[in-house]
């Protein structure tokens, strides 16, 4: 989970290091991404303590994230403003819808936050919210070795990602017999 925003700050991109670009990722090319112009262009954005900046969806859920590439988001935090309402849901399908339409990837690493402990979701059920959201597990082999070597779920380092669906899927004309009239 991210720090609190700071409702002061304007919201910016964060200068920050990743492959797909090369080497350090500027607003201006932070603006190719198509998800995050939706949500700079769409949501109130506040920048954290941490340099990224946290959308804040409908009043009920935040988000915060940073682009890592023209089709790659990294999620460093979802939280819902009120468990168990549905807002955490809803703000991670408006994102994934999203990224469907413009064929983005979602990546993000599975952590319990320990400064919401009490009211926000265990490690575990974090990783079935996500499952269920349609995420798979990046490096499916290690977390299995290590739960195979006694590790808890909260001691093993979790990566997902979600690769864009089609959003217009047409059925495929295979195996068709012409009807005869």
């Amino acid at each position: 989970m991210a720090d609190e925003p700071r409702p002061t700050e304007q919201a910016t991109v964060p200068e920050t290091s990743d492959d797909d670009w090369g080497g350090l990722v500027t607003p201006e090319m932070a603006r190719q991404n198509p998800v995050w112009r939706f949500l700079e262009d769409n949501y109130p954005g506040q920048p954290t303590r941490t340099g990224l900046v946290e959308y804040t969806i409908d009043d009920e859920a935040a988000i915060s994230l940073a682009p890592t590439g023209p089709k790659t988001l990294l999620i460093n935090s979802l939280r819902a403003f009120e468990k168990n309402t549905g807002a955490g849901t809803r703000a991670l399908n408006l994102l994934s819808q999203q990224a469907d339409e413009h064929g983005v990837s979602l990546e993000g690493l599975v952590h319990a936050d320990p400064k919401f402990e009490k009211e926000g979701l265990s490690k575990a059920d974090l990783l079935k919210f996500y499952q269920k959201a349609g995420w798979e597990l990046r490096y499916p082999d290690k977390v299995r070795r290590g739960l195979s070597e006694g590790k808890a779920i909260e001691d093993i380092r979790v990566e997902m990602i979600r690769a864009p669906r089609p959003t217009d899927l047409v059925p495929v004309a295979t195996d068709l017999v012409p009807l005869v009239v």
